[in-house]
């Protein structure tokens, strides 16, 4: 009977929790839809970084513009996988300025065709824009 009761209070423990966890969810959409949105326009969100070194780390810079009408700002970016690390603008684009976000992808463990994402999330009118690199990694000479 101990075991019944037990199991009892795990179960309303885990409703009340997923109550909890819904309001905060609703509580946070009501506070993303308050935020301004703008327009980012990426000059090339798809990169090629041709062949390279098994070993070797490369990093580019994708460069945008806020071409909407209030500021741009940045919450994070996030890459695909730990092999990419990204930096960005941490501070509010005005429109009509332009901003980036640097990747470093470091090839080394990895060979072949690699192809890796990075997420920037901010208050663009898409919420999270996707950016993509591609490389061929190509063993390193002997």
């Amino acid at each position: 009977m101990k075991k019944f009761g037990f199991f009892v209070m795990v179960v309303l423990v885990g409703i009340l929790s997923a109550c909890n966890n819904s309001e905060t969810k609703e509580d946070a959409t009501e506070l993303n839809d308050s935020v301004v949105k703008t327009t980012v326009v990426f000059d090339e969100p798809k990169f090629d970084f041709g062949t390279i070194t098994q070993g070797e780390v490369v990093e580019h810079t994708f460069f945008f513009t806020n071409t909407g009408s209030a500021d741009y700002t940045i919450e994070t970016v996030q890459a695909s996988c730990g092999c990419t690390t990204p930096d960005y603008t941490q501070t509010p684009v005005k429109p009509g300025e332009k901003g980036k976000v640097v990747v470093k992808f470091n090839s080394a463990g990895r060979s072949g065709n690699q192809s890796k994402t990075v997420t920037v999330y901010g208050n663009s009118e898409e919420g999270k824009i996707q950016l993509s690199f591609v490389a061929k990694i190509a063993e390193p000479t002997k």
